[in-house]
């Protein structure tokens, strides 16, 4: 009586451990980070929350005079960035932060997230000059 396992059988038990084992690396490289590094961010620094189809806040003063730093947190569960005609913070990962530095402004300018269907769904907010 032969007891060797048969070729098909071994091949795909490993094809079955290989792509289980792929899937699990992914959802470990897939984790967000839940500490965003705010060293990174100056003291006066606006935070901007980044949350699920929305930028808490949705208005923001920005100096006329001076740049100002921004410092976005993605709290939600997908990706998210903030964009205008002269800005682009680049795709912030749930639980991440990052840094940027808009302005001066003399007049209204309106930001969005660029993820397809998020600004159709009003993740917008407007950056207006201080007064």
């Amino acid at each position: 009586m032969n007891m060797a396992t048969p070729a098909s059988f071994r091949f795909r038990s490993a094809a079955q451990v290989a792509v289980a084992s792929t899937f699990s690396i992914a959802i470990i490289a897939c984790a967000p980070d839940l500490e965003p590094d705010a060293s990174k961010a100056p003291d006066d620094a606006v935070v901007i929350i980044l949350d699920d189809i929305r930028f808490e806040p949705d208005e923001v003063a920005i100096s006329a005079t001076q740049p100002t730093t921004l410092q976005l947190v993605n709290e939600g569960g997908i990706v998210h960035d903030l964009v205008t005609d002269s800005v682009d913070s680049g795709m912030i990962r749930p639980g991440r932060a990052a840094t940027i530095t808009i302005g001066p402004i003399s007049e209204p300018v309106i930001g969005w997230c660029s993820v397809p269907g998020h600004r159709d769904a009003g993740m917008e907010l407007v950056f207006v000059p201080a007064s």
